[in-house]
């Protein structure tokens, strides 16, 4: 494999060695902050916080060498032992069960399980170095390593299977590495002179731009800007060029927007932008400071004073770092303190998301406009596994941080999830053994249970009584602990019977349709142009029907059905996708009588198919 450099980052080199004298000056804070800064009687200075790529796991490493894996409430699984050093860089693996850390002359690579070191990957060098960061591959193949060794800077990718060393060479030093949701594009921000856009088969870097001492970068949910804040306290949301592609000419990243300018004063960590993220819709743009401000952009303006601001507790803070959908941040300071903030949630609209049941791709919308661009468009493929093939998707918050993640009820009677908002390795699966596919076997999402903070997946399971038709029950769990865990059940009457005119196969979906009563979701029933819905919880065994809405049918063609808030007024109602014309259809109200369709929105028909669909919805927050 070839790990030449290309023209852009030779450009970037170029213009880096003007700036060449910032990273010698921040080498030596990280330097001493690892090493020589002060602590107190409660405990060593938090230095590095990487979170798992499922969210549930934390890697915080310390001034003194410590480093340990927590899990997402701060409680402490597994100590790391044989750092000597500050931790300055963490990378964890797609599956989650292995780190790679790095500090001032050591470089390790870890099982989070057992505490193993498997490997000390440091013996490459002579001189002394410090590790500026590290990252793994998306498919976890290997591992790149940035390193300054002085008086040199090189990139190093490992083979992180066999951890033998493959390939050298000479680089800019990168300190701070983040992939995009779908895990196509890896932005790479600098200390001494760029903002980087990489390839993610092999790291290449294929558009830059210069940048002063970036600290923190991440890219959008759609992967086509990028945000970065630098060690003067600047923000700045960067574009990135339509098609770029590895091997294109080199083309500067352009500058769309500076949320916050310059400060000019010296270099001291308070001033640090520690960590930046967007929101899953990509309007939005978070930012902690080293001081402990916490602060909401607009995404889309220059210039403008933030949204919001909070003064978070614990400052200063030390280290920070927020989860892949921007919804959690952790974040530590010099007493060995580890704090979490909950983003306040913006009060989002629900969004479609469509699933190819044969390729198993996937394409999440953040946006009701119709035509949206790439950027508003979130695709990659799951990495369910194949049992899954032909099933019935549905996006749900399994663990309850609030973000939305894939489901699917395969072919074989288990239902698939993830609380990976991209391709994911990670998957668990509940047993449930109903014949998926037949006639009002359905997979239906939920917080069907007032007690529990997460949403619940439910089968709904039928049978023919003559002469009125099918009878349902819904089977439901909100345990995710076991396999095969005990199973709720709640009966669903006869629905839409044959006798009263009704045709066509039975969709289910859930959503609530009484918000001022309570928070938990019930289930609606679509049979051609009519719905009927319940507001009894499923907790309750007998369901009560009470209510009817004639939904029409305004395209001709197949539809599936989907239910949603649509304009964030905290009440579901229901919407029609159509697969052939790659249009969705909503109501913002459960009005017989009023007709009305405000949700028109069309959807490019190449991004997952015109056949073998599941369409449902997810929301942002």
């Amino acid at each position: 494999m070839n790990y030449t450099i290309s023209k852009g980052a030779q450009k970037v080199i170029s213009k880096a060695m003007g700036r060449i004298f910032i990273w010698l000056v921040l080498a030596a804070i990280l330097y001493t902050l690892g090493n020589n800064a002060p602590t107190t009687a409660q405990g060593p200075q938090i230095t590095k916080i990487a979170w798992s790529v499922d969210g549930q796991l934390l890697a915080v490493g310390y001034q003194n060498g410590n480093l340990e894996i927590r899990n997402a409430s701060g409680q402490l699984q597994t100590p790391l032992v044989g750092h000597s050093r500050g931790i300055g860089v963490i990378a964890w693996n797609p599956t989650g069960t292995q780190i790679v850390s790095g500090s001032t002359a050591e470089l390790f690579v870890w099982n989070v399980s057992t505490g193993e070191m498997i490997a000390d990957l440091r013996t490459r060098y002579g001189n002394p170095f410090t590790v500026t960061d590290v990252s793994w591959s998306q498919d976890g193949s290997q591992i790149m390593v940035y390193v300054f060794d002085r008086p040199n800077r090189a990139r190093q990718v490992w083979n992180a299977n066999t951890l033998q060393f493959v390939s050298e060479g000479t680089n800019i030093p990168v300190t701070s590495i983040k992939w995009s949701i779908d895990k196509k594009r890896l932005a790479m921000g600098t200390n001494a002179g760029g903002v980087l856009f990489g390839d993610s088969s092999n790291f290449d870097i294929v558009n830059s731009a210069v940048e002063d001492g970036v600290i923190s970068i991440a890219p959008s949910p759609g992967g086509q800007r990028l945000v970065s804040g630098n060690w003067a306290n600047t923000i700045k949301v960067w574009s990135i060029p339509s098609g770029s592609a590895r091997n294109v000419p080199y083309i500067e990243l352009e500058v769309a927007q500076t949320l916050r300018s310059s400060v000019v004063e010296p270099v001291h960590r308070t001033t640090y932008i520690l960590d930046v993220a967007f929101d899953l819709s990509g309007n939005r743009v978070y930012s902690v400071l080293g001081n402990g401000e916490f602060a909401v952009w607009n995404a889309n303006a220059s210039n403008q004073p933030p949204i919001s601001t909070s003064q978070l507790p614990g400052a200063p803070v030390t280290a920070a770092a927020f989860n892949a959908g921007g919804t959690r941040l952790v974040y530590g300071d010099s007493t060995g303190t580890l704090r979490f903030y909950d983003v306040p949630a913006e009060g989002a609209n629900d969004v479609i998301a469509l699933f190819n049941t044969s390729t198993l791709q996937t394409n999440l919308f953040n946006t009701l406009a119709s035509n949206p661009p790439a950027d508003n468009t979130i695709s990659f493929a799951t990495g369910v596994p194949t049992g899954a093939t032909g099933g019935q998707w549905v996006m749900g918050d399994w663990d309850g941080d609030g973000v939305k993640t894939p489901g699917v009820y395969g072919p074989n009677g288990v239902f698939y999830y993830t609380n990976v908002l991209g391709p994911s390795s990670i998957w668990g699966g509940t047993w449930f053994g109903l014949l998926a596919g037949a006639a009002g076997n359905r997979p239906v999402a939920g917080r069907f249970n007032a007690n529990v903070n997460h949403d619940c997946i439910g089968v709904t399971d039928s049978s023919n009584i003559p002469p009125y038709g099918m009878a349902f029950a819904i089977y439901f769990t909100c345990d995710f602990t076991q396999p095969n865990p005990p199973k709720t059940f709640q009966w669903l009457s006869v629905l839409l019977p044959d006798s009263q005119g009704h045709s066509g196969i039975w969709e289910f979906s859930a959503g609530n349709f009484d918000p001022t009563v309570d928070a938990v979701d019930t289930i609606a029933c679509r049979r051609g142009n009519t719905i009927v819905w319940t507001n009894t919880p499923p907790t309750t065994q007998n369901a009560a029907f009470s209510y009817t809405q004639y939904i029409g049918a305004p395209y001709d063609g197949t539809s599936l059905f989907v239910v949603g808030d649509w304009n964030s007024d905290g009440t579901d109602s229901f919407g029609l996708y159509y697969p052939m014309l790659g249009r969705l259809r909503g109501r913002n109200d459960l009005d017989w009588n009023t007709g009305l369709y405000p949700i028109d929105q069309q959807l490019d028909l190449g991004v997952v198919g015109t056949t073998s669909i599941s369409a449902t919805i997810w929301r942002l927050r």
